[in-house]
């Protein structure tokens, strides 16, 4: 039987309350621009780390045509590690052990899909020791859109795994992860780790909806039977 593919979005889903990101992107935009932009009533909630800062010097006038993304990409990698030290966050509640469970077994393959860029998220993640569990994903740095991103951590699990999986599941807090998802037609678990609420996950009909990962012996279940509804079967 072919593994099952899980692709887990990083911030609110794995890794939660740090404001480090956001911190490198003022600190990019300063460094790039000259420009100490303002967050108040931003969200970057789901979006991926080309788009926030597009985003950001948009809302500041900036035209899109004249944005530097080398430059900004480059900046925030090298603000991004001084942030996580004053900013680390924590580990959600369940993801550990989760992991620990699903990367010992031969029927997973664990994966990301995140709006972070690839670098970005090694650093996020090796700050608490979680990168290692990871053997392929898609990235900000691979696209600037979601729906791309996790098309792309499943192509690459495909070349570097098998043609085929019996399944594939996108683990995230967000609508966009839910949209994105859907988009690619693959089963999505939204987890209410993030901003958003169990009843707002559910409004954007994700397949399923838990408070967090800290049932690991139901979602492992969950996981390899037919138990969520709407679950791609193959891909």
């Amino acid at each position: 039987m072919n593994p099952i593919l899980v692709l887990f979005d990083i911030d609110g889903t794995l890794v939660g309350g740090s404001k480090a990101g956001e911190d490198a992107y003022v600190s990019a935009i300063q460094h790039c621009y000259g420009c100490r932009i303002n967050l108040s009533g931003y969200s970057s909630s789901g979006k991926t780390d080309l788009l926030v800062m597009r985003e950001l010097l948009e809302r500041h006038n900036f035209k899109i045509d004249a944005i530097d993304m080398e430059c900004l990409t480059n900046a925030y990698l090298e603000a991004l590690p001084e942030m996580i030290v004053r900013d680390p966050g924590t580990v959600l509640p369940g993801v550990r052990a989760l992991l620990d469970i699903l990367s010992q077994r031969d029927d997973f393959i664990l994966g990301l899909a995140t709006g972070n860029l690839e670098k970005g998220a090694a650093m996020k993640l090796g700050f608490h020791e979680l990168y290692q569990y990871f053997s392929v994903g898609g990235f900000g740095s691979d696209a600037i859109d979601r729906t791309a991103i996790i098309a792309a951590g499943i192509r690459k699990a495909k070349e570097l795994f098998v043609s085929d999986f019996s399944k594939i599941v996108v683990v995230g807090d967000t609508p966009r992860d839910i949209q994105a998802a859907r988009s690619n037609e693959v089963a999505i678990l939204a987890v209410a780790t993030g901003i958003f609420s169990e009843d707002a996950l559910k409004s954007a009909e994700p397949n399923l909806v838990l408070p967090n990962l800290r049932e690991t012996d139901r979602i492992v279940d969950i996981l390899t039977t037919q138990s969520m509804p709407g679950f791609q079967t193959r891909h």
